[in-house]
Parts: C-alpha cells; structure tokens; sequence
C-alpha cells in the first residue's frame, strides 16, 4: 500500500487542498480562470436552475411573516409614529420594496450570474471588491442579530418547557451593561449549533425551507394577530398612539419619510441580495412580478397585524412590547396554562424557523457568494457560509438592538449606502446597457476586457454611488450627535433611501449620456443594443451564437499579470525551460485560437476544448474536419448548416462574404455527402471561401465594381476546379477591394476589433478564416494582401511561390506579380491545400521531429525598418530571444545595397502593368471606375517604359541572388507589417514590408502569436528561395509548437 502524505506536510499540498473545487457544474464547461471565478461563481448550470414560481414568492412570505417585519414595524410606534403614519409609510415601503425587488432579481434571472459577478459589469472587476465587501460585512451583522432574534425565542420556548427553573433559577450573572443576560447568551449559541448544520446546504436545495416557511409563518402571524385582537383592546387604543405622535410634534410629511425609511432598511439587505437567489430560477416569470405581488402584499399585511397587535395589547397592558419575544413573554406573564404555554412555545419555535431561513437566504448564502467573488481561488458559498455563521458571532449583535432608537439608526445609515448603489444597478442594467450582460467578460480581467473601465474601475458608477451616500452622511451623524447637524440635514436623513437613490440614479443616468459604457467587446461594437439581445432567446445567458462553447478564458492562468509572476517565479527559482514553455504554449493555444474553450490538463498547460456538437463543428479546422468524416463523427451536411447559421449570425457585423447562398451550400454538401469514402478527394466536406476575384461558376465574380454587378461566368477557375475535384464545399465569395486593386476597404471588419481593418484587397477572406466563417479561404497578393491580413487577423497566411498555382480565371492586376493566397488557422491545413494545388519541391523537405533545436534563421528587418512600429519591433525582438531559447541558431543579415530599390521598383511594376490590366474597364466603363485605377491608366504615375524595363530587369536579376542568400538557412524571418491593425476601415493598411518580396517571387509564410498595444494580433513572417514551399511549410509546423506558442507569452508578459 502507498504511504499516504497528508495535505498539511508540504505548503504546496495544503494550499492545494484550501483551493477551491474548479471542476465544471452541471456538465457544462468552466468560463473563467481561478484569478476571477470558481464553480460557485460560474453561471448556474441548467440543472440547477430548481427554483420555479412559487419558491421565490414563499421566500418572501418566510421573510415578512417573520420577526424582523413584526420588529419594524412595531417599532414605528415606540418611535412616537401615529399609526395612520405607520401605516402609510408601511404602503408607500412595501410598493418601492417590491419595485426593486423585481428591477433588482432581472439581471440574475436572466444571466444565471450572482451579485458579486454582475456587480463587475457595473464598478468594474476591480472596483466591484469594495462593493462586495460592504455587503459581505452587513451580511455579517444581519446573521448575529437573526441568530439573536431567534435566541430570545429560544427562550421563549425553553421558558415554556421548563417554567420558573427557566426564568428564575437560572440567575443572569452578567452586569446590565452588557445588554445581554446568561440566559439569551446560552440561547444564542444553542440556536448557532442548531444553524450550523444548514450551512452546509447549497443555494439549489436551500430552497425548501423557504417553501416549508413560507406556508408555516402566515398561519402562525394570523393566529398571533387573532389571540392579540381577541385579548386585547383591538384597534380603538389605536387613537392613543396618534395623539402621542401629535404630541411628538412630527410633521405628516417628514414622519411618513421617516418611516418609509426604516421599512426600506429592513429590506435593503434583501434587495441587494435578489441576483444571489433569482440566478437558480428556471424561467424569467420565476423571479417577476409574482414575487413582487408577494412583498407587497405580505410586507402590508404584517405590518398591520404587528401594529394593529401591539396596540391591541398596549391598550390591554399599557406597555407596547415592539420586540415579538417580549410580546410572548408578556403573554406567559399574564396567562400561565398549560394551554398558553403550548400556544406560545409553537409561535416562538415557527418563528425561530423563520430566523433560520432569513438567515441562510440573506445573510450567509449572499455572504458565502461574496466570498467567491472576493477569494475565488479558495472560497465557496458553503465555505463562506460556514465563515459568516463564525463571523455572525463577533458583531455582537445584542448591542446594536439595545433599543428601538439605536436599530432604527442602523437600519438607516444601511440604506444610504446601499440604495444609492440600487439605483447604480438599475440605472446601468436598464439605460446604460439596455439590459445586456456579456457574461464571458465577467471573468475577464484583462486591459482589453469590457468590464475592465479605467484601471478596472467604473468610475463614473463610483462618483454617483459616492454622490447618493453623501446626501444622507450629515443626517447620519446627526443620529448620533443631534448637536452637530442642522434641522436640513436630519430632514434629509429621515428622507434617507428615497433621496439617495434618486441622487445615485440621476447623476449616473446623466454620466451615461456623456460618457456611455461599451455594451458588448470587441469584435461585436457594432451589433445594435436592442433590449435584453444578449438575453434573447431565454437561454442564451449572456453569450453570442456559438460563443457558449468557445470562451475567451482559460483556467490555467490567472491573468495576464500573475502569468508574468509565475514565469518570474519559475525563472528564480530554477526550474526548467521545459517548464517556463509550457505555461508559454498554454498562453499560447488561447491566443492562437481566439474564442477557444479551454480546459485544464493538470500539469499547467491548456488544452483546447472540442466537442462532437455538431452546431459548433464550423470552428473545426480543416484536417480536423477531414478526420470527423472519416470517423463518422459528422456529415458534411452537418458541417454545412453549423457554418451557415455562424454565417448568418455575424455577416452583419463582419462583413466578409460579397456573395453567399446558404441553399447552395446545403445542395453541395448533400452532393458530398453520398460519395463513398473510397471515392473522396483531399478535402472532402472542407468549406473554403473563395476571393471575388477568382471566377466561381454558379456564382458571381464582381470584382467589388459596379461594373460586374451580378456577372455570374460559366466557368471556373483553374483553383475553383483543382478545390471542387478534391471535394471542398465551396462556401461562397469573399469581399475585396476594387478589382483588388486599391486600399479603399471594402466594409469588412476585423474579428478581433470591428473598429480595424482586417487589412489587404483578401480581407474578407482573412476575416471569414479568423473568425471561424471558414477553415479555408483563397486571397491573392500582389503587394501584401494576402500576408498583412494574415498578421492582423492572427491567422495562418501562405504566399506560395510565384506562378506555382495556376492564376487562369483569376483578375489580374499585375502579370509579374499577382499570386493567389492561402488562408488557415493551422500549418497542417496549409500543407493540404498545398498537396491539392501540387505545389512540390525538388528535393523533399527534411524530416523534422525536434521543434526548432538545430534549425539554422536569419533575421532581417528589411530596408524599410524605419517603417517599423513598436508593437513590430518588440515581436521581432521576442521572436529571436524566443527561437534561441529553443535551441535554433539565429543570425541576423542584411542584403547588399542594390536590394534596398526592391520597393521602388516593385511600385514602378505595379503602376506600369495596371495601365495594361484595367485599359478595358477604362474604354467601357471610366465614370465606374475608381480615380487610382484611371490614374493607372491615364499614366499619372509618371512612369515610362524604359522605367519600367529597367525596374522588371533590376528585380529580375535579384531573384537568384535572394535565393543563394536564402538558402544557407531554414527560413529568414522578416516582419508581416509595420504594426497592429490600424484604427478605421477606410483603408486596409501598409504592404510597405511585403511588396518587396512579392517582387523576389519567393514563398513566405505569415506566422500569428504577438500582439499589439491594443491587444490586437502581429504575426512574423517566414521566406524562403524560390520553389522551397513545402521546406518552409516543415519549418512553419515546427515553429508552430516552439515559436509562436512561446511568442504569445513573451507579447502578453510585454504588454
């Protein structure tokens, strides 16, 4: 047998066991990495979702018909209120009560998240902390005077089991000072035992108790009501109070306010508290007005049988008892029998039931999720639970209800500080973000998160919170020092929740109209803030379509700052480079694979989580694909539909396809999917988007000019044919600029931030790869449209060899220079359109098995390195850092002079052959023609042909001078593009450090793994000599595991 360790042995074991479980709920994957989430914080599973319509209305009834309605509203009076002013302010609380009650369960409802996760998306992930913390200390302080409440009926209860041995033999050894006798201490911490097992109970079962409850304290408050009316003087010594609150000198107005205050500080709490309880609701309605009909109508009613019953029996005994077990005491005084005692001890046990549910449904569940929220690496809502019942006793709650005045204050100075952020809550869910949570970036602290704000606070939030509080700080000091204030400033208190959430909500409704939050993140702006979108269809629970299974999260590393503290760590403490790599390819893989679910494999690394659900299978590369048909995991006309309706669901937004007919696409998947498996090409079933420039038959070629709107040829071209015989799906076209030609954007968007360009004349294709529309997808480059689009949408990009694939059927722009572009999101996938296009080598590329360790790379900035941005510069630098690391050796070169006129001539080139490629649009068509291709034409350029001749020939005669050069190493790495993508969609960017390798003919091979300042994607490019492709695509696949998985960590500890 193996010896056991126990956890407390080792530090590394122990913190192990305190950690908090991570494992998914429900069967449903983890969102968020243990820096901002557990499985408590998660949102509710489907199959704990158990609370139905009447669970939340019976928690209600528990919660009225309990010792804490019958105290406030008891307490009214012993305060000097008329009862007709009781009354009203019962009413006017009770309808606000309600109103928020429902304003404040909507978004836990509808997002299945608690308070402290939907409190991020309001005051930001870091200024959330403040506002859990609060709530967590007044849950603290709410559990010891529950438990306090319930001990007094405790006694009540033992008093009626064992009589004058309770109430006289056991002799009080405490002073008076203490507010507190040995009898209500030794109650106190019975009652606390008898809790503590409930602790235990998670939220998803607690609910029965509040059920049990609910039915129970109704008939036990009308049964006291009735035995008070029927004892008692019944209503008619109600007139003795309103001559005492005359006699109070308290105004109609300003008693009413008073009042309407402190029932509003008896619910606060619970308010504050509705995403906690509404998040385990299974429908919307569950968690509406039905429970908001109960507040009001229960909060009423009991408020009225606790008045109408202490004036009952003030006119019977001349003394208002406003504590409910002084009222039982009182009634044990006066009529000691058997039966009265039986009576008493049943009301007395039904409403220590009730402390019990108050409890766990107020204070220690919403206390356990706020543990969560602030501790998630180790707290659970169990775990908290267990700590507010051990915290519940240090608050000493027998102080803060010495007396009626002192309660009142505290339930008043409660609710300037929570209603204020009520009305922040409601304001920001209803206005500001129109009722839209994104729940994926509730568990995303990074700089670039939605909910991070300004330094990951919403400041704004905070200054209206800030600004309601104030309203009621003077009249709160005045509570306790009446000097010290004005008669203003007590008035202002009395008015205590009404005037600080007005305050609150106006000042943050007017911020919002300035300064208005983003609604959803990056990659979606510019999708329309409909009501509640994010929401509907019930159950897309704050995720975009097919967003569920592909979180931008991983649990492996906590944030981007605590991954830069681990490899610090790491690298002090010596452990292996084996070991710093594998935290590197687990940053890596998420950024590789934007949008991916990833999981834990327990040793530190990630791994990319893919399920057999066949609606998400359109985020399948291409060989993955391949494998599922032939293991019959999926059809091709399952594929089909899944990247029809991704498609669908984001076209509006990015903006990809110039043409796509979602019953095409089904009609040839159907086609597909009858050829036997013998029968099947290369890429059998594989989606590939084709650039509108390369004619598609069946479908329009249009080139984005008006010119050839809707012009359908009837043949293909010569890569359509080469995809259709090996059986790929052909999706549909891609946009371009016009006839590929010009930088004018055609109106798509970058995935990663709809506010870029995704960069180059290919950008729908580049687009619809990146963002998981297609696995494959056609370009074509001339300058740099195929790479740069491939660097700023974080994907795989190939320029293949000049003239290496057929170019027939496809616009030309530039004979010497336009080459049809591949698209990816791995090299494997490259490799296959390779193998399908017969792109070859003379000699086989080596066999590669070791990463990068013994490769041979050169390093060169190029000549136009001035054009270099930070984010460039920095990844060239990690770049170099990071392969020597591995094992490559690296020399940085540069080319003789004569290679330093490649741009130049490159340009000449281009212009001189555009005079030639669009001459017939010219004579046909000029008014639809765009000014830069006229230009052309018309020769503005100022280029003649000896110009050209000497241009052609000068690049001619470089070609086999990069190729001696080049091939004294394994690639050459260069930069993809000056930087990040640009701001604006007007322009697709700079091929400054492409063209001159368009010019050399030369494959190059665009590499994804930095990023940019704005955590926007920058790749590295790979070149070889001519006619090395399949040699470069080996190297490419190695850098795959070594290169760009370890220069994703180096860009994220950068930035």
């Amino acid at each position: 047998m193996p010896d056991l360790v126990a956890p407390f042995e080792s530090k590394t074991a122990l913190l192990a066991l305190l950690k908090a479980p991570k494992e998914p709920v429900g069967g449903e994957a983890i969102v968020g990495n243990s820096r901002w989430s557990n499985k408590d914080l998660e949102p509710t599973a489907k199959d704990q979702r158990t609370w139905t319509w009447y669970n939340l209305p019976l928690y209600w009834f528990s919660n009225m018909f309990g010792t804490a309605g019958w105290t406030a509203a008891s307490s009214l009076i012993a305060v000097g209120l008329t009862w007709q002013q009781a009354f009203i302010s019962c009413v006017l609380g009770s309808l606000i009560s309600a109103t928020m009650v429902v304003c404040m369960a909507r978004p836990g409802v509808m997002y299945h998240v608690g308070y402290p996760v939907i409190c991020r998306s309001v005051m930001g992930m870091y200024g959330s902390y403040f506002f859990i913390f609060i709530r967590a200390v007044i849950c603290i302080v709410w559990y010891g005077i529950q438990t306090y409440y319930a001990a007094n009926l405790m006694s009540v209860c033992l008093r009626c089991m064992f009589g004058h041995q309770w109430a006289r033999d056991f002799v009080n050894t405490l002073p008076a000072s203490a507010n507190v006798t040995s009898q209500q201490l030794l109650c106190f911490f019975l009652v606390w035992i008898m809790e503590l097992p409930f602790c235990f109970i998670h939220p998803t079962q607690i609910r029965h108790l509040f059920t049990i409850k609910g039915i129970i304290l109704p008939f036990t408050t009308f049964g006291l009501f009735a035995w008070c009316m029927s004892a008692g003087t019944g209503l008619s010594s109600a007139d003795d109070f309103s001559r005492e609150g005359t006699d109070s000198g308290n105004s109609l107005g300003w008693a009413v306010m008073a009042g309407v205050n402190t029932i509003m500080g008896t619910l606060s709490p619970m308010l504050i508290n509705q995403p906690d309880l509404a998040r385990y609701c299974k429908q919307p309605r569950d968690a509406g007005w039905i429970q908001g009909a109960a507040v009001l109508g229960a909060k009423t009613v009991v408020l009225f049988l606790g008045l109408a019953s202490t004036a009952s029996m003030q006119g019977q005994w001349s003394q208002a008892y406003w504590n409910l077990w002084d009222l039982l005491d009182a009634i044990l005084d006066h009529h000691w029998t058997a039966g009265a005692r039986t009576a008493v001890w049943l009301v007395s046990f039904s409403y220590i039931l009730s402390c019990f549910a108050s409890n766990f449904g107020s204070n220690s569940v919403p206390f356990g999720a706020d543990c969560t929220g602030l501790v998630p690496q180790y707290m659970t809502i169990r775990r908290g639970q267990v700590l507010c019942a051990f915290l519940g006793v240090a608050v000493v709650p027998w102080e803060l209800l010495a007396n009626a005045k002192k309660f009142l204050s505290f339930l008043g100075s409660y609710n300037i500080f929570m209603a204020p952020l009520c009305a922040v809550f409601v304001i920001h869910y209803v206005c500001a973000n129109r009722g839209n949570i994104h729940v994926p970036s509730l568990y995303d602290g990074s700089k670039n998160g939605l909910y991070r704000y300004w330094s990951g606070v919403n400041w704004l939030a905070v200054f209206a919170w800030c600004s309601g509080a104030v309203m009621g700080i003077p009249g709160l000091v005045g509570q306790y020092s009446p000097n010290l204030v004005s008669q203003a400033a007590i008035n202002m208190y009395q008015m205590g929740w009404v005037l600080t959430f007005v305050t609150a909500a106006v000042v943050y409704y007017v911020c919002t109209l300035f300064w208005k939050p983003k609604v959803f993140p990056a990659g979606f702006e510019e999708l329309p803030a409909t009501w509640e979108s994010l929401a509907s269809p019930y159950e897309r629970d704050g995720f975009f379509d097919g967003e569920r299974e592909v979180v931008v999260r991983s649990p492996v590393s906590q944030s981007m700052e605590e991954i830069q503290v681990d490899v610090a760590e790491k690298s002090g403490k010596g452990e292996t480079l084996q070991d710093q790599k594998q935290v590197a390819e687990s940053v890596a893989l998420i950024m590789s694979q934007p949008q991916a679910t990833f999981i834990s494999t327990g040793n530190g690394t990630a791994e990319a989580f893919n399920t057999h659900n066949k609606e998400t299978s359109f985020r399948k590369t291409a060989t993955e694909l391949l494998k599922a048909y032939e293991n019959d995991e999926l059809t091709v006309e399952d594929y089909a539909k899944a990247a029809i309706k991704r498609i669908q669901d984001r076209d509006p937004l990015i903006k990809a396809w110039a043409h796509f007919d979602p019953s095409s696409v089904l009609e040839q998947a159907k086609t597909l999917d009858r050829i036997p498996k013998d029968q099947r090409g290369l890429l059998h079933g594989v989606g590939v988007a084709v650039k509108d420039v390369i004619y598609t038959k069946g479908m329009p070629t249009q080139y984005n000019s008006s010119i050839y709107a809707n012009d359908q040829p009837e043949v293909d071209a010569a890569t359509v044919i080469m995809l259709r015989a090996a059986g790929a799906l052909i999706l549909g076209k891609t946009r371009t600029t016009e006839f590929a030609a010009t930088t004018e954007g055609p109106g798509t968007a970058n995935p990663h931030g709809t506010s870029r360009t995704p960069g180059g004349s290919s950008s729908g294709s580049g687009a619809a790869v990146a963002d998981f529309q297609a696995p494959l997808a056609l370009g074509t480059q001339t300058g740099g449209s195929t790479i740069r689009p491939g660097s700023f949408n974080g994907i795989y990009a190939m320029k293949p060899t000049w003239n290496a694939i057929s170019r027939e059927g496809q616009k030309i722009y530039s004979l010497t220079f336009d080459t049809l572009g591949l698209y990816a999101r791995c090299v494997e996938d490259l490799q296959v359109l390779n193998e399908v296009f017969g792109l070859k080598d003379d000699a086989p590329a080596r066999s590669l098995s070791d990463g990068v360790k013994g490769l041979k790379f050169a390093v060169y900035k190029s000549m136009v390195w001035d054009k270099a941005g930070d984010g460039t510069r920095k990844a060239m630098e990690r770049g170099r850092g990071i392969l020597e690391s591995c094992g490559a050796e690296v020399q940085e070169i540069t080319l003789p002079a004569e290679f330093d006129d490649l741009p130049k001539w490159h340009t000449c080139v281009l212009f001189s052959e555009g005079r030639t490629a669009f001459r017939p649009e010219y004579q046909i068509a000029k008014e639809k023609l765009g000014q830069s291709l006229i230009g052309h034409v018309e020769e503005r350029h100022g280029y003649s042909r000896r110009d050209y001749l000497e241009a052609f020939d000068g690049i001619s005669a470089l070609r086999p001078k990069w190729d001696a050069i080049a091939s004294n190493y394994d690639a050459v790495i260069i930069p993809s593009v000056p930087d990040e993508a640009p701001l604006g969609l007007e322009s697709t960017g700079s091929a400054v450090f492409n063209c001159w390798t368009t010019a050399l003919h030369i494959p190059f091979v665009n590499v994804p793994g930095f990023g940019g300042e704005n955590g926007m994607p920058i790749g590295l490019s790979l070149a070889a000599p001519r006619y090395h492709d399949q040699a470069l695509l080996a190297v490419a696949k190695e850098e795959e595991v070594d290169y760009t998985k370890t220069s994703t960590l180096a860009d994220r500890l950068l930035y």
